[in-house]
């Protein structure tokens, strides 16, 4: 399983990184986490630096030119809450932050390294020319601000599911009807080993999210463990769901935790459309 998380600062500017002050920033703004200490690049390597945090190393690495384009989409169109087409366009330069390894194990591990990212990345959004931060894993772009407080979720033992998982809809040809929906993450995967994807259902997208951002959040705030035949009722909205692991299925690239609601149009067995056969 992936355990490595980067994010990557988009810049305005050209920007000088000094280690010595992301540093400062992060022991400034997030006493709470403990002792920090800053190991500069080597001589040929001026614009990279290492923050070790509890035991967990956190490398930074400043590029003087734009993060590439085509890096910043994934296959499906995400749901987003702003327009990052200005940013992408034109932003100068970047700066990379990632955090892993394998000596922090399961779930609880894999949001010790993306916090200590997530922490590390929001003190350098504060000293530098940022517009806004890429999380790789998840193909999830926010602006620098948001990202920022989204660290308050952290310091409150919740997860910022919103900077670290992106959402996409997605209707197969011959899956359903118009009217269902289904939704995929991107995002999910380091910290549970598989994607989320709903099955296509009556509903909007909207309904659609809310059922399967409740099933990431059950997972990454009360370590809620999925299981084949599994039963899942998300109590706002009373959609019942069964959990269907499968190595690929609405992605042929990517093995999944599938949720079947009760009034899916796919049967959870066949996981084949209930009244439509496949084209």
């Amino acid at each position: 399983m992936p355990r490595q998380f980067a994010a990557t600062i988009l810049l305005d500017d050209i920007w000088s990184m000094d280690v010595e002050q992301i540093a400062t920033a992060v022991q400034t703004r997030f006493p709470q986490i403990g002792t920090i200490e800053a190991v500069p690049g080597q001589a040929d390597e001026a614009q990279s630096g290492i923050l070790l945090i509890d035991g967990a190393n956190v490398v930074l690495q400043d590029v003087a030119h734009p993060f590439p384009a085509s890096e910043l989409s994934p296959g499906l169109k995400v749901l987003k809450t702003w327009d990052a087409g200005q940013a992408i366009r034109t932003h100068k330069a970047h700066l990379t932050v990632t955090c892993g390894g394998d000596a922090l194990k399961g779930v609880e591990g894999a949001k010790a390294y993306a916090a200590a990212c997530h922490f590390v990345t929001a003190a350098a959004v504060t000293v530098s020319p940022a517009r806004a931060v890429f999380w790789n894993s998840g193909w999830s772009l926010t602006q620098s601000e948001p990202f920022v407080l989204a660290s308050e979720l952290l310091l409150n033992s919740r997860m910022p599911l919103g900077t670290w998982v992106s959402f996409a809809t997605i209707v197969p040809k011959g899956y359903a009807p118009e009217e269902a929906t289904g939704m995929v993450t991107y995002g999910m995967r380091p910290f549970i080993g598989r994607e989320l994807e709903l099955a296509p259902r009556p509903g909007s997208p909207q309904s659609a999210y809310r059922c399967i951002s409740w099933v990431a959040r059950q997972i990454l705030n009360n370590g809620l463990v999925l299981g084949e035949g599994q039963r899942l009722l998300e109590e706002e909205t009373g959609v019942a769901m069964t959990v269907c692991p499968r190595t690929y299925w609405l992605r042929r690239d990517m093995s999944a935790f599938v949720l079947v609601s009760d009034d899916s149009v796919i049967d959870r067995k066949s996981l084949r459309p209930r009244t439509a056969e496949v084209s």
